[in-house]
């Protein structure tokens, strides 16, 4: 039998946060004493050790829910919880790297040289910045009602002027949806290139990518210690346990 303190000495928690992570539902339930003392076991001492690991791999809310199906007997349930975590980190990384790949694309194609009359503003109406792009005007009219590109308005006349960050918008548009990228990730590369200068990006995204590896060990090393959790306490199989008992 463990004490409350045997458990925050061997977790690294204080007495209160071990019984905060009962309370909540990351441990099984805890049988008491006649006097009112909580009785551990090892499988609680396993479920603490567990739980933190998962927290750190999965996010709290997944690992609380986890630990929660687990405890309910529902084995599926907790293995589908984790996935989402999987799953998650998978779409984040194909995302990032779709995005570097259409950055490393955008960085490669030079804006476009304007040449204006003599006396006109340095904007393009949309039929000027269609031909520019080597695009119809309804096309660019599509590309604006998704919210990529929205033109300026002369005040005049209201006809839809594209300025020069705008026009580089346009061809951006362009030069990747001729690649075949998808509006999403249009959209986020609009977005990166809108922060700062396009290698400042770059690097942002190469960084978030890194990121996304360290998650990625994280959440394996969290399903790992969940499966070594599952074959000690009512898992398919006996194996390595990650607390005395």
């Amino acid at each position: 039998m463990y004490r409350t303190v045997d458990l925050a000495r061997a977790s690294g928690l204080s007495v209160q946060g071990v019984r905060q992570y009962e309370h909540w539902g990351f441990l099984p339930p805890v049988d008491r004493t006649a006097s009112g003392q909580r009785r551990y076991e090892g499988r609680h001492l396993d479920a603490l050790l567990t739980a933190r690991v998962l927290r750190g791999g999965y996010s709290w809310k997944i690992a609380l829910q986890v630990m929660r199906a687990v405890h309910a007997g529902d084995l599926v349930g907790a293995l589908r919880e984790a996935d989402r975590r999987h799953a998650g980190l998978h779409r984040r990384r194909g995302e990032v790297l779709a995005t570097i790949e259409a950055l490393n694309v955008t960085s490669r194609a030079a804006p476009a040289r304007l040449r204006l009359p003599r006396g006109r503003p340095s904007a393009l109406r949309v039929g000027e910045a269609a031909r520019h792009v080597g695009e119809k005007v309804s096309t660019l009219h599509y590309w604006e009602t998704r919210g990529l590109v929205v033109p300026l308005r002369d005040p005049r006349t209201g006809y839809r002027l594209y300025d020069a960050p705008r026009l580089r918008q346009v061809e951006i548009v362009a030069l990747l949806r001729r690649a075949g990228y998808d509006f999403a990730s249009v959209r986020r590369v609009l977005d990166e290139v809108s922060t700062g200068r396009l290698e400042n990006v770059l690097g942002a995204a190469q960084a978030r990518l890194t990121q996304l590896d360290e998650d990625t060990r994280k959440c394996v090393a969290a399903t790992a210690a969940l499966w070594a959790y599952l074959e000690w306490h009512g898992g398919p199989e006996a194996g390595p346990v990650l607390g005395k008992t």
